[in-house]
């Protein structure tokens, strides 16, 4: 091994290669080089989309209309769309944004996700026709 010692490009004895050795041994210990991985660094810090991620609750939902056999002042909705919209007993059918109604509901499995059974003299009286659309929210 040659490396280069005080005067020059010398060759080194064995003492001096311990030497040197031992040297770098120490400068180690007192100073660790050990390298810290991006990846675990990164890991620590949570995605932004983690932060914002609250679950979110339909206001409302734009539905169809549809006449049907129900008595005046309710209509027939699906559970599902009844329970995205937190609906339990009383729902509010906007149509057209100027014909509000605030309605009994009647839970039924048997009526679609997107369409609601209304009463065909209520809606006819007010101006609304069979398959409108319309919005409904929690009232």
């Amino acid at each position: 091994m040659v490396l280069s010692n005080v005067y020059g490009c010398l060759p080194l004895s064995e003492e001096q290669k311990q030497e040197i050795k031992s040297e770098q041994s120490k400068e180690e210990e007192v100073y660790p080089q050990r390298k810290m991985d991006v990846k675990a660094l990164a890991a620590v810090v949570p995605p932004a989309t983690s932060l914002f991620s609250r679950q979110k609750v339909l206001q409302e939902k734009r539905i169809r209309v549809r006449y049907g056999e129900v008595e005046e002042n309710q209509i027939k909705i699906n559970p599902q769309l009844a329970s995205q919209l937190g609906i339990t007993d009383t729902a509010v059918l906007v149509v057209a944004g100027k014909k509000r109604f605030t309605m009994n509901v009647i839970i039924d499995e048997d009526v679609p996700m997107d369409i609601v059974i209304a009463n065909p003299q209520l809606m006819k009286d007010n101006g609304v026709a069979d398959n409108s659309i319309a919005t409904i929210r929690k009232s």
